[in-house]
């Protein structure tokens, strides 16, 4: 634990001093929930599927990608059930920074 607080207190010092900031986002069930439309599947995806696909919406994407839009989603408190319309899953899809021009 004393590790990680140092870790996040050097995050923090380096994010603020180039002008930005860091937030803790709760990462529970980013992996298993879809960054489209928000749903979870029927039964919980183990660690071997790497590929995500939502058997809602038919999105899909790398296991990891998937969880980083949600987390990132999360941080800019944005709902993952926008039907696929957020900034971050656009940007994504366009090759562009998902954080570009945010005001978060």
């Amino acid at each position: 634990e004393a590790n990680w607080g140092a870790f996040m207190e050097l995050l923090t010092y380096k994010a603020e001093s180039a002008g930005g900031k860091v937030m803790k986002v709760d990462p529970q069930n980013t992996s298993q929930t879809c960054s489209s439309c928000g749903s979870k599947p029927k039964e919980k995806l183990t660690l071997a599927i790497r590929h995500y696909r939502c058997e809602y919406c038919g999105y899909e994407a790398d296991r990891d990608m998937n969880a980083a839009l949600n987390i990132l989603q999360r941080g800019l408190g944005l709902s993952s059930k926008s039907g696929g319309n957020s900034p971050a899953r656009r940007e994504n899809e366009t090759g562009g920074s998902a954080l570009a021009g945010s005001t978060a």
